[in-house]
């Protein structure tokens, strides 16, 4: 749907900035297009749910990154892009799922889905709320900074979303 082709989009513009690699960047843009291919094993009930998730729920969707690793990893190619799925809920701090990798554990490109899915997440309508402003958006993501998110990811999305910004007000 469109919340891939949008991550796909700002993945790059952030890849870009960051100075990846032709190499690179194509993987993040492989990664970025399926990086929720394992809520593929995740009950539709669940994914659509409107209300708040019990903890239940909640652990099963976190199995979605180990889902969409498992489904790809045999595929030599997408060595770095099964890794940047498994890990784009993985927290700089550690915190986050499925392994509690953090830091120079994590790809650059895994640090990267994971602002561009937060951001995109929040700049968007969704089934259990309305989308937020670019302006909110950015703010929860620099709350996240070097806690949930990679700084140098952070920063990059800062420029983008600025320039992008100065675009559309020229």
């Amino acid at each position: 749907g469109t919340h891939c082709s949008n991550v796909q989009r700002i993945s790059l513009s952030i890849g870009e900035t960051m100075g990846l690699n032709h190499k690179e960047l194509k993987d993040l843009s492989i990664a970025a297009i399926i990086h929720d291919i394992g809520k593929i094993g995740i009950p539709e009930s669940i994914l659509n749910k409107p209300g708040r998730l019990t903890d239940e729920e909640f652990s099963i969707i976190q199995r979605h990154p180990q889902i969409g690793y498992d489904s790809i990893k045999h595929v030599k190619r997408l060595k770095n892009v099964s890794e940047a799925i498994r890990d784009h809920h993985e927290h700089y701090n550690g915190k986050g799922y499925p392994a509690g990798k953090k830091k120079e554990e994590l790809s650059t490109i895994s640090k990267i889905l994971a602002v561009a899915d937060v951001f995109e997440a929040l700049t968007s309508d969704r089934v259990y709320r309305k989308a937020m402003s670019v302006e909110q958006a950015i703010s929860i993501i620099q709350a996240g900074k070097e806690q949930q998110f990679d700084p140098i990811a952070v920063d990059a999305l800062l420029e983008v979303v600025c320039e992008e910004q100065a675009r559309r007000s020229s």
